[in-house]
């Protein structure tokens, strides 16, 4: 059975570290750590949740939404590699929703687009409530799927981004614009009410319990 859950606790999170590394390295997207995990300062900010996907308790994908609110000090990733683009395209005093960090299990490849289909809809559980501008940095390569699936535009050349070593390119685009026409194509992308449990810390007691993913 495959779970979402949001990780809280640090056995979890330790989890999702180590894929994170197995995925990049696969890629040669990051250097080699004796640690064997790979975390960044974002992971441990308040503006941030931290999703994972588990497959008979076995964490096989995972995806870091943040968001950057102007009235708040902490910011995400594409402000550090990319803050002269997101001011062309949003405007000055606009909420940004970025999904990061998405990585699937590489000994899973045949499952992988599904696995990061059902890793958006959670990141859309956050979306709606926090985001005005949806942003995300991506690899030449995925630039494509993201035009297609979330209508995110092309809005930088690519460079360095935090923790990579390979260059990424910004994608953005206006959320309230977007985000109809992308469920609509894509209904999966579309969350249920109860999934927002996760975003409650009165349910604190059962984001690492997960729900059962509905494929």
């Amino acid at each position: 059975m495959i779970r979402i859950k949001r990780a809280h606790t640090a056995l979890l999170r330790d989890e999702v570290y180590a894929l994170r590394y197995r995925a990049y390295r696969k890629e040669e997207a990051i250097l080699a750590d004796p640690s064997e995990m790979f975390e960044d300062r974002y992971d441990h900010q308040p503006n941030q949740i931290l999703w994972a996907l588990t497959l008979e308790e076995k964490v096989v994908g995972s995806i870091r939404t943040t968001w950057f609110d102007p009235a708040s000090p902490h910011t995400i990733p594409e402000q550090a590699a990319y803050s002269d683009d997101i001011a062309k395209v949003a405007p000055k005093h606009a909420r940004l929703l970025s999904g990061n960090r998405l990585v699937t299990d590489p000994d899973l490849g045949s499952m992988s687009s599904q696995l990061v289909l059902m890793l958006l809809r959670y990141h859309m559980v956050v979306a709606d409530q926090k985001a005005d501008w949806a942003v995300a940095a991506v690899r030449r390569n995925h630039v494509p799927f993201y035009q297609r699936v979330i209508r995110v535009r092309r809005a930088s050349e690519g460079r360095l981004y935090p923790g990579l070593l390979c260059p990424m390119f910004l994608m953005a685009c206006d959320f309230n614009e977007n985000i109809g026409p992308v469920l609509e194509r894509t209904p999966l992308l579309k969350p249920r009410g109860y999934e927002r449990i996760f975003l409650d810390p009165a349910y604190q007691d059962v984001w690492e319990v997960g729900l059962p993913v509905e494929t």
